[in-house]
């Protein structure tokens, strides 16, 4: 995700506590929540991110579930005001405990600040176990990668390209509709009481927990930044998904999102190199959108190279460049921040 911003999360102009009410929940308020999470080990224990963490004097340092993040990238600290603020040194994002669960969950503070907190207090409800069962839960750990393949096709399987006319309309307009549905693309519906019912059917076939262990929907009802509506399934050098991003289609930001905690590890269109020749050139874009039209290019051109893509320079793994060994290579990234700043 490329979408940054900073809020004040308490306190009214007087100084006065910010009270929000979040649907049909009782009135939450903010400070009470944040000293409920005040321990960010424990929230991230909770959301399942202590995995390979690193504890400073006053700092944890956690994989980043913003982005493909291989290494421990994101910091967290205790803040002069009793909560904490975190720091991603990978992709840059940053914030508060609020904004932290807002970015979890699709969420913008500025606009569903009610939700936020919504959200917030189900988090703090692990971590004392006041949920509705009065278990104390458990952390909310990541889906294996055969789990997540199957929610991801039975998430397509009901999302169909063709159902979706305004998407359809969008990529036939970039002139990489028949691209799209060579390589599987879905939509979801406009109206979100549909994209609600689609996860429904979604979690009969699957069940529940794998559905919002998937990390495809927030804490809310139905999936985290419902208008990301554009399908396009990564897949492993088997043709195995292993994630499914979604994109916008009037390139709002976030333009791009993964689901929660399961970014790119690997490069769009990396099971091509399973068929190619050792020699083939390769071609490096930014963006799956710009695979499928480089890929249309080079067949309406005559030119015989493979392309794959990555979410930006900062993605960039290391390991990826064994990819290029005895092939030649072009690197066509935007000209944006995404593009220029190395990882």
């Amino acid at each position: 995700m490329t979408l940054a911003y900073s809020c004040p999360l308490s306190g009214d102009a007087d100084g006065g506590s910010k009270q929000v009410n979040a649907s049909n929940d009782p009135v939450l308020d903010a400070d009470v929540l944040r000293k409920r999470l005040h321990d960010p080990a424990a929230v991230a224990g909770a959301l399942g991110l202590m995995d390979g963490a690193r504890r400073g004097r006053r700092s944890l340092t956690v994989r980043c579930p913003f982005h493909p993040d291989r290494t421990p990238s994101l910091c967290m600290a205790p803040s002069r005001r009793g909560g904490w603020v975190w720091i991603c040194f990978g992709c840059g994002l940053r914030g508060d405990e609020f904004n932290f669960v807002a970015y979890l969950n699709g969420l913008d503070v500025r606009m569903e600040f009610g939700k936020v907190l919504a959200a917030a207090n189900l988090v703090a409800m692990r971590l004392t176990g006041t949920g509705e069962s009065g278990d104390q839960p458990s952390p909310l750990t990541q889906l294996s990668a055969e789990d997540f393949a199957v929610v991801a096709g039975a998430v397509l399987q009901r999302a169909r390209l063709a159902e979706a006319a305004d998407v359809v309309e969008y990529l036939r307009h970039r002139g990489v509709l028949a691209e799209a549905e060579n390589a599987g693309v879905g939509a979801l519906p406009k109206d979100i009481e549909a994209q609600e019912q689609l996860l429904i059917d979604v979690a009969d076939e699957v069940g529940g927990d794998r559905l919002l262990r998937s990390g495809l929907c927030g804490t809310e009802r139905g999936f985290a930044w419902a208008s990301n509506r554009i399908l396009l399934p990564w897949l492993d050098r088997q043709s195995s998904i292993v994630t499914l991003q979604r994109r916008s289609l009037d390139n709002v930001e976030p333009k791009y999102v993964f689901p929660s905690g399961r970014g790119a590890v690997l490069p769009y269109g990396i099971e091509s190199f399973r068929t190619s020749r050792e020699d083939q050139a390769v071609a490096i874009v930014e963006g799956v959108i710009d695979v499928f039209a480089l890929r249309v290019l080079n067949r309406r051109h005559g030119v015989d190279r493979l392309v794959i893509g990555i979410g930006g320079a900062r993605c960039w793994q290391p390991e990826w460049a064994e990819l290029a060994r005895g092939r030649a290579v072009v690197v066509a990234l935007d000209r944006d921040l995404a593009g220029h700043i190395p990882r």
